[in-house]
């Protein structure tokens, strides 16, 4: 959560929350941004229940907070919004 929160900063968002809600924005930029943030969020969520799940299952797929950061999907600025 916190590294979602600090990338919504460098795009002048408090929030990735906040970010997200721009996603039915009327205004282009807004819409691109929370689209994005809105889709990375969700990925990253998948991404931490998926290492969760092997970590309850006794077998987690790393050993440091570092490198479940490194894996992580990276954020990325969609080229097309959806209408």
């Amino acid at each position: 959560q916190t590294v979602m929160d600090a990338k919504a900063r460098e795009y002048g968002y408090d929030h990735v929350h906040t970010a997200s809600s721009y996603a039915d924005s009327d205004d282009a930029t807004f819409k691109q941004e929370g689209q994005s943030f809105k889709k990375w969020r969700e990925s990253i969520w998948v991404y931490a229940r998926s290492v969760r799940t092997h970590v309850l299952a006794g077998s987690p797929p790393f050993s440091t907070i570092a490198q479940f950061l490194a894996a992580a999907p990276a954020f990325e600025l969609i080229e097309e919004v959806s209408a």
